[in-house]
């Protein structure tokens, strides 16, 4: 078996115990580092460390341990897993999590899924991606704007998470009840903002004066008009009113343009740059 191995040093005592256990695990199946080198990927120096207690060592190297000891990979992703939270749980900020049955809204849904990554050992985001079998299914850009609470995951991506971290099929449909809530309060509020919107839109459009298209204005040379738009530019610095003519008076400049004259070359007068400056101005 080789020379003994030192007493694991560490304050943590997850990993204390998934260090012992690992030693443990060897010592039952009799096998010498340098046979364990030969059945894993990992060298005899990357396997003696994961027993040390220095550092929590990756999840591949103790899955590649653990297999190669005939030992329960399952166990050793559990006390892996305990480790990296216990490690992290007094320097990272972890939202507040509520019980599933009181999620309501998708900051609430955000919270939980933040506190169960946590508790899943804060895999590296591209082992994630790798884990819920690539192709999309779980992206790790996805997965970064919603630990930074800017998005929620779809039912397909959530499924996949939970996968990913193992959590049993008996509290599977509790999270997905959980994000149906989330989900719906998410379109109620999206709705909600577009009415709010488009009411703030009428209001602006009701307040600015309005342009004169009556028969006295068909009359007006394209200069001419594009002098009134600049006048309601002015009034409506935001392009309510001007957003509602400007393609108008962009087909009507181009039509009094001739033929022959390239859109690169327009005809001299056209007021064609005057209403591209004003709409880029309004936008």
């Amino acid at each position: 078996m080789g020379r003994p191995e030192t007493p694991v040093m560490t304050d943590n005592g997850a990993l204390r115990k998934l260090a012992v256990w690992l030693r443990t695990e060897r010592q039952r199946a009799g096998l010498p580092y340098r046979e364990m080198a030969q059945l894993t990927v990992h060298s005899v120096a990357t396997l003696s460390r994961a027993t040390t207690g220095e550092r929590i060592p990756r999840l591949q190297v103790v899955e590649a341990y653990a297999r190669a000891c005939g030992a329960s990979v399952k166990q050793a992703r559990t006390l892996w897993r305990a480790a990296r939270y216990a490690e992290h749980r007094g320097s990272d900020h972890v939202p507040t999590r509520r019980a599933l049955a009181k999620i309501r809204d998708p900051h609430s849904m955000i919270c939980a899924l933040h506190d169960l990554y946590h508790r899943a050992g804060l895999m590296p985001l591209d082992e994630i991606e790798r884990r819920a079998g690539g192709n999309g299914r779980l992206p790790r850009k996805t997965m970064r704007r919603m630990l930074d609470g800017q998005t929620m995951l779809s039912i397909r991506q959530l499924r996949a998470f939970l996968s990913v971290c193992e959590v049993p099929e008996t509290e599977q449909a509790a999270w997905e009840m959980a994000w149906q809530r989330a989900w719906r309060r998410r379109g109620l509020d999206r709705q909600q903002e577009r009415q709010d919107d488009a009411g703030q839109e009428g209001r602006l459009v009701s307040d600015a004066p309005l342009l004169d298209l009556g028969p006295r204005n068909q009359r007006m040379s394209p200069e001419q008009r594009g002098n009134s738009l600049l006048a309601n530019h002015r009034a409506d610095p935001m392009g309510v009113v001007g957003r509602m003519t400007y393609e108008r008076l962009k087909r009507e400049s181009a039509h009094a343009e001739r033929p022959r004259r390239s859109r690169r070359h327009p005809k001299r007068g056209s007021i064609q740059p005057e209403l591209d400056l004003v709409w880029e101005s309004a936008a």
